[in-house]
This record gives C-alpha cells, sequence and structure tokens, in this order.
C-alpha cells in the first residue's frame, strides 16, 4: 500500500448538506467533524484498503458562523490520506452556491494489520522458529510493507538485530538464513566475455543468498568479493 492514499479527481468529495435556519447562524466544530470524517472514510474505502483504518483527530477546527442560505459543504483531501504523517481535511461552506469560509480539520491515520509478532527475546543470529513468533493485530502505520503476515514466511530467517517479545517482525530486523559459513568450501565463478569460468575457494565470511561476501582463491591466495549464489557458489561481479 504507498503511503499516501489519493481520491478520485484529485481527491475532492462534494458533500451537500441543506442546514435549516435554525442551524445556519453557526456550524459547530462536531459538524464540520463529522463532515471530515465521512470524507477520509469514503477515500479510504474507494482505495481498497482491507486493513482495519482508525482516524485521530488531533486539531478540532473552530466553528463557522455563516448567513442564512442554502448552505453546502465541499470537503477535500488536498494531500490525500498519508499513513504516518498529518492529514488535513478541508471543509468549505458553500452558501447558495459560492464558497463561503474553509476549516481545516487534521487526523492522523493509523493502520492495524495482523502481523507476525515475537513471542520471546530473538536474539542476533538466532533462526528462528514457528514456536518463537505469533499473529497478532498491531498497528503498522510505520512500517510500510516491511512486516510478515504469515508465520511460514519468518519460520527460518535469521535474526540480525534483537527484537524483543511483543516486537513487529520488522525485515529490516530479519534475514535470510546463512548459507555459507567462514572456512567452507565454494566454487568460485566469473564470467570473462561470455565465458563461465571457476575455480575452488574457501569462504571467509558467512552469507545468506544474495550477499556479498570475502573468499579467498585457492589457487592464488588471492582475497576477492563474490555474490553468494546458493549453498557451494558464489559469483564475481
Amino acid at each position: 500500500m504507498k503511503l499516501c492514499l489519493r481520491a478520485v479527481l484529485v481527491c475532492l468529495l462534494m458533500v451537500g448538506f441543506v442546514l435549516s435556519p435554525a442551524e445556519a447562524s453557526e456550524v459547530g466544530s462536531d459538524v464540520l467533524s463529522a463532515r471530515s470524517r465521512a470524507a477520509l472514510e469514503q477515500t479510504v474505502s474507494e482505495s481498497g484498503e482491507k486493513r482495519r483504518v482508525e482516524f485521530e483527530e488531533t486539531r478540532k477546527p473552530t466553528p463557522l458562523d455563516v448567513p442564512d442560505g442554502n448552505v453546502t459543504f465541499d470537503v477535500s483531501l488536498p494531500s490525500g490520506i498519508r499513513y504516518g504523517s498529518m492529514t488535513p481535511v478541508h471543509v468549505t461552506a458553500v452558501i447558495d452556491g459560492k464558497p463561503y469560509r474553509t476549516r481545516i480539520c487534521y487526523y492522523r491515520v493509523h493502520v492495524f494489520d495482523k502481523v507476525v509478532v515475537a513471542v520471546a527475546s530473538l536474539f542476533q543470529g538466532r533462526e528462528i522458529q514457528a514456536a518463537d513468533v505469533k499473529l497478532e493485530e498491531q498497528d503498522v502505520t510505520e512500517l510500510g510493507d516491511r512486516y510478515f503476515t504469515k508465520v511460514e514466511d519468518a519460520v527460518g530467517k535469521t535474526v540480525t538485530r534483537y527484537i524483543k517479545p511483543g516486537t513487529v517482525l520488522d525485515r529490516m530486523r530479519v534475514k535470510k538464513p546463512y548459507i555459507v559459513l567462514p572456512r567452507s568450501p565454494v566454487k568460485i565463478v566469473t564470467d570473462v566475455n561470455g565465458v563461465r569460468i571457476e575455480t575452488d575457494g574457501t569462504a571467509i565470511q558467512r552469507g545468506a543468498e544474495g550477499d556479498l561476501i570475502k573468499v579467498r582463491n585457492n589457487s592464488s591466495g588471492k582475497v576477492v568479493r563474490a555474490r553468494v549464489l546458493d549453498a557451494t557458489t558464489v559469483k564475481i561481479e
């Protein structure tokens, strides 16, 4: 999901309401907040968002005095909905078809999802087991798409930084398991003008698939950096 959701046609929601003469003298903060919240809910619904979303109003609008007439409201989200930052909602009173005054409501939009969290302390270097984690609903507003929603996607990964109990497993804190260990024999491969060249080597560093590690060419003794392809093969790029 992108950090900013934009409604159709530059986020402009035309919401009309006719106030009775008794209501027309002042539009209260609660009325303006209700209009802005309805616009937020509609925008999220139209975006296809399936996760649970909460709207935290951080600043209420001041009441709006309006003259007599046919009063409607135009509600717009000029910045769209921003997960993790302030979302302004503009509520403009329109009198007899003409824009009158605008009030701005400010919200923080929180999104919740069922995610993989640590059951116990997970220390650097540990390979995650099914018993180490569980699914739990958490606020993932600040995590973007860096979290896991399936236990099986986390199991087998290696912890790169300490994770305390109850913490969401962030993809920045785990990685694929190490498949090459120091002193492991490896085949060093490289391509020269389309010709594949192989030589025997020894790993100096540990590495997961895709990692760049140091390896020693057994023939020349030269140390080079190569990318891990599998448990027995590295490639000089």
